[in-house]
């Protein structure tokens, strides 16, 4: 089997499905899929998030590195239905982590709204590496991120 072809991506999905594996070799087959596959498996990689486990948790971010206005949609959707608040706290972090200016913006304003999950937002973007302009806006909202 070669890495980069079809089969290879059909073996990474089948191995997902199995869902018997520890969460952090689930996430690598989801990683995998989308790396080959491209946004167009966001879909598939999506259906993983209801389990609202840690292998949900590796969904999630498997999605947030396409980087993509896709992963967004979906992260945000997935925000909204989840009820538990350790899945929130992940999707936040995934949010943070697609590197979408819409993404930083929505939880910037969590964060300036005082939403009810802004200290979750706050820390997702201060752990994304965030870019200049997020943390002088975030010192702006007096809430900068704390080095340490």
């Amino acid at each position: 089997m070669q890495v980069g072809t079809d089969s290879a991506a059909l073996i990474l999905r089948l191995r997902a499905e199995f869902a018997s594996d520890a969460p952090e070799l689930l996430g690598s087959c989801y990683s995998g899929v989308l790396a080959l596959e491209g946004p167009g498996a966001i879909p598939w990689a999506t259906k993983f998030l209801s389990a609202k486990d840690d292998a949900a948790a590796e969904a999630a971010m498997a999605i947030a590195q396409t980087h993509t206005p896709e992963a967004f949609q979906v992260l945000r959707t997935t925000f909204a239905k989840a009820r538990d608040p350790w899945f929130r706290t992940v999707v936040l972090s995934a949010i943070a982590l697609t590197r979408q200016q819409e993404a930083t913006e929505w939880l910037l304003d969590f964060i300036e709204k005082e939403h009810p999950h802004a200290a979750d937002a706050h820390e997702a973007l201060c752990r994304s590496a965030p870019s200049a302009a997020t943390l002088d806006r975030l010192k702006q909202l007096g809430r900068p991120c704390v080095e340490g």
